[in-house]
């Protein structure tokens, strides 16, 4: 009877603890992030790495010895900064699973085909008054708190990229973009270094707000945000929620978008408000790229006859993840 309990008492101990996946997409990135128990697994890939060489590097918190992160015939450890690759012109999609030591699969992720098959869409034009501001700047505005993309540039290893000065982790490593998390995320002109020179970028902080039906917009950026400004609203859920707000954008290979122009107070903070329509599908997503707003007459429109839809074209160069 006495082996019998200690037996019972054993369990608990073995049961293996339950694996979620969640993941965050954005217009030029997605991270996923794989939980078990006390330990999340998280991986950062472009949007359109199906034609790419890619490398992703993993950010684990609470490692535990006996997990390991699975795609394809690779398999390593779920430890931090470890590397997976993935050669150019898959056929199929990639599944990214975490295995326990048994080689048991706990919980996978299959990209879908925006994130794996397609480029991310060009929005904004060269914002110009910003580079007014600052010579050699990038002409577009990156949100603080994002993975950080950013054209390649020439390295020997994983780890030789600073933001001001300061050790940034690169997530991700492709041939067109080397993604970065920000040490310190924050709003300003920000320099990005390598051993193959520097390039400098316009962060803005952005706060997003969902109440009731409608989603509250909050940009700030004293120091590279001036004059008129405008977002655009990407809807990366539009199973939880359609978009009511601004002028629509259509595109049939890319999400719901709006661009909604911001009031400001004239201290570099601006403020916009979309109307929701619920549609209960999950959770809302949306990710936002923050534009100058060029204040010029809009075109004259005939009685009955409704407006030419906005065309989003193909983005390759560098924008927030």
């Amino acid at each position: 009877m006495r082996s019998f309990w200690l037996l019972l008492a054993a369990v608990p101990a073995l049961a293996q603890p339950p694996c979620t996946v969640q993941t965050e997409e954005r217009l030029a990135s997605a991270t996923t992030r794989f939980s078990v128990g006390p330990t999340t697994v998280a991986m950062t890939v472009p949007v359109g790495f199906r034609v790419n060489f890619l490398t992703v590097y993993l950010e684990v918190n609470n490692p535990q010895p006996d997990l390991f992160f699975q795609t394809g015939s690779q398999k390593v450890p779920a430890a931090d900064g470890a590397a997976i690759s993935l050669e150019p012109e898959i056929d199929a999609r990639p599944a990214f699973t975490i295995l326990n030591g048994q080689g048991q699969r706990l919980c996978s992720w299959q990209p879908n085909e925006r994130v794996w098959a397609y480029d991310p869409p060009v929005v904004p034009t060269p914002a110009k008054r910003l580079t007014r501001l600052m010579r050699n700047v990038q002409p577009w505005f990156y949100i603080a708190g994002d993975p950080v993309t950013v054209v390649p540039v020439r390295t020997k290893t994983a780890r030789d990229f600073t933001i001001d000065d300061v050790p940034a982790r690169v997530l991700a490593r492709s041939t067109r973009f080397v993604i970065l998390r920000d040490p310190n995320p924050s709003a300003g002109f920000r320099t990005v270094k390598s051993q193959g020179g520097e390039v400098i970028l316009a962060m803005v902080q952005v706060r997003k707000e969902l109440s009731g039906n409608a989603l509250r917009i909050t940009v700030t950026g004293p120091e590279v945000l001036t004059g008129s400004a405008a977002v655009t609203i990407f809807n990366m859920n539009r199973g939880a929620a359609e978009l009511h707000c601004g002028s629509a954008i259509h595109h049939h290979d890319w999400p719901e978008a709006a661009r909604l122009p911001m009031s400001d107070d004239d201290k570099g903070v601006y403020t916009g408000t979309c109307s929701l329509k619920s549609r209960g599908q999950g959770e809302p997503q949306f990710d936002l790229v923050v534009e100058e707003q060029r204040l010029r007459p809009g075109p004259r429109m005939l009685p009955n006859r409704p407006a030419a839809p906005q065309k989003i074209d193909t983005y390759l160069k560098a924008q927030h993840g």
